[in-house]
């Protein structure tokens, strides 16, 4: 098997044992002073601070979300602090509890099928090397500040390989509720929160408390011990006896108080230990559940903008639908006007309708190129309109609110206009002699400069060229689509391989604890047994004196 550096194949050996042997004050020229604990690994020595291991350890969490990364000891409370007034680096008890709980992590990772083969737990562990520069190197430097946005198992290999695809994806709050849980993960997460209660509030709470009477019930055997001594020295005849039971309860105050050590550091500490782990444990499940809820708002925001292509589409055939229907309703709008109203149409080659309806026949048949009557009255009425559309768009504030009765004048306008414009001769009694056809254009042109200003209005609002824009939307929303198509299937696919490594290390864990269980209350058990065997001996000395007394 090939190996990284010498200390991976040096932690791969089973029979190698990490040991934390002591614990140093060192200030390192520094203004303060601060506790280095003493790693030995075979032959190398490596000293370490607690912030050291902590950072460690999170190092250790952003490369491998989805494992379950073994806690260390917390730091001191408030209320040490408080209590002990600054020599709280300094409490012989803290330090000797956190030398064996850190030595239980480094093993923990030392036996963990891929932790182990880290190469920043290697560096660690590395004699002479510069912890600060490990932080700042590339393995740990590139990775991302949540890893919700990098590779869901996120090895060192494959960090310059983050997944960009979905760095962009929203991260969603822990709390927010899946809209379709999954059950098996729903069971996970709630055997996990009566394991945390239980062992939180149950057992580690009542192995505290039965410490406590322990540690009670020792100082009354001392005393109770001393004032059997004591009362020995007042008799003569019966004080070897007395003696003897006093020092039975000197005996048992000694065992008891190994007793406590040991159930401290075999007993409470593992329960402990299985607390932070269940801690640990929510936070992977966390992390699943916050991965989840990105790919299942990626497909509801997938589902949207299918919903808005979908109206943009609609929009556009009702669109091209009205502008046919306005089209073919109004068939004598020549080409300049269509090209002011639907600058997207280009102009035809072709004669426009209106213009080979709007020429006039001589009588020997050929067309005059002078305009009639009526194709005078219609361009006058087309020349008001399109002056009436510039002021109105060089005013626009004033004419919305002037909107009413500016309609109301300019169909005034429009209709007493033909009779008071100065035209040429014969242009009135041309229209009265074509039998009222004036009249009619008349009404043709009002109804046309209605449609001309709603036109006009509904451009000034929203586009110069609706239906460039409309496209333009439905592009861009087709590309959006494109893009949140494959976030979501690089989300599903990142979703598999996390449930995967995440009920991976879920079974070997359980494995683990069941096993770690087991070593506790055995540990327990034989604890007691040489508690009561050591007393036992002492008692029976004791008997024994006493049954010599002569009667």
């Amino acid at each position: 098997m090939a190996y990284c550096c010498n200390i991976a194949r040096i932690v791969a050996d089973p029979s190698n044992t990490i040991y934390i042997k002591g614990s140093e004050k060192t200030a390192d020229g520094g203004a303060s002073s601060y506790i280095v604990y003493c790693i030995r690994l075979l032959h190398s020595e490596i000293k370490r601070r607690y912030s050291e291991f902590e950072s460690l350890r999170t190092s250790l969490c952003r490369l491998y979300p989805t494992l379950i990364v073994p806690p260390i000891p917390g730091k001191h409370s408030l209320v040490q602090y408080a209590s002990l007034q600054g020599k709280a680096k300094e409490d012989v008890t803290m330090i000797e509890r956190r030398k064996r709980m850190l030595q239980t992590f480094l093993n923990r990772l030392a036996s963990h099928p891929v932790l182990s083969k880290e190469h920043v737990f290697h560096r660690f562990l590395e004699s002479g090397a510069s912890w600060s520069e490990v932080l700042h190197s590339p393995a740990l430097a590139s990775l991302p500040k949540n890893p919700l946005q990098g590779s869901p198992l996120s090895p060192t290999s494959s960090i310059a390989n983050l997944n960009a695809t979905t760095s962009s994806v929203p991260i969603p709050s822990p709390s927010q509720p899946l809209r379709h849980p999954d059950s098996r993960w729903e069971a996970a997460e709630a055997f996990t929160e009566q394991f945390a209660a239980h062992m939180s509030t149950k057992l580690e709470k009542e192995h505290r408390k039965l410490s406590k009477k322990q540690h009670d019930v020792a100082n009354d055997y001392a005393e109770i011990g001393a004032a059997y001594n004591g009362f020995s020295l007042t008799e003569t005849e019966l004080s070897s006896a007395i003696e003897k039971v006093g020092q039975a309860f000197d005996s048992m105050y000694m065992t008891t108080k190994t007793m406590e050590t040991h159930l401290d550091s075999r007993v409470t500490e593992p329960l402990q230990e299985y607390v932070m782990f269940s801690s640990v444990i929510k936070q992977v499940l966390r992390f699943r559940h916050q991965k989840h809820l990105q790919m299942e708002n990626t497909a509801y925001r997938l589902g949207d903008k299918a919903q808005l292509l979908h109206e943009l589409q609609k929009t556009d055939m009702d669109s091209r639908r009205l502008e046919r229907a306005i089209a073919s309703s109004y068939p004598d709008r020549d080409e300049e006007e269509q090209q002011q109203q639907h600058p997207h149409i280009r102009r035809s080659s072709v004669a426009s309708p209106v213009r080979s309806t709007s020429t006039d026949q001589g009588d020997d048949g050929e067309q005059s190129s002078e305009p009639s009557p009526t194709d005078r009255d219609g361009m006058y009425h087309r020349h008001q309109q399109r002056r009436q559309s510039s002021m109105h768009a060089s005013e626009p504030v004033r004419r919305d609110h002037n909107d009413d009765s500016g309609d109301e004048n300019e169909e005034e306008e429009e209709e007493d206009g033909p009779h008071r414009a100065p035209g040429p001769r014969g242009h009135v009694s041309s229209s009265t002699r074509a039998g009222g056809f004036g009249s009619q254009t008349r009404k043709k042109s009002s109804s046309t400069s209605i449609i001309n200003r709603l036109s006009y209005r509904i451009q000034g609002i929203m586009d110069a060229d609706p239906e460039a824009s409309r496209r333009n939307n439905i592009g861009k929303t087709k590309e959006s689509m494109d893009a949140v198509k494959e976030q979501l299937a690089q989300l599903q696919k990142d979703l598999d391989l996390i449930n995967k490594g995440v009920q991976k290390d879920l079974d070997r864990f359980q494995a683990q604890k069941m096993e770690d269980l087991r070593d506790i209350m055995i540990a327990f058990a034989q604890i007691h047994v040489k508690w009561c065997q050591k007393n036992l001996e002492a008692w029976r000395q004791a008997k024994e004196e006493t049954e010599a007394i002569d009667a």
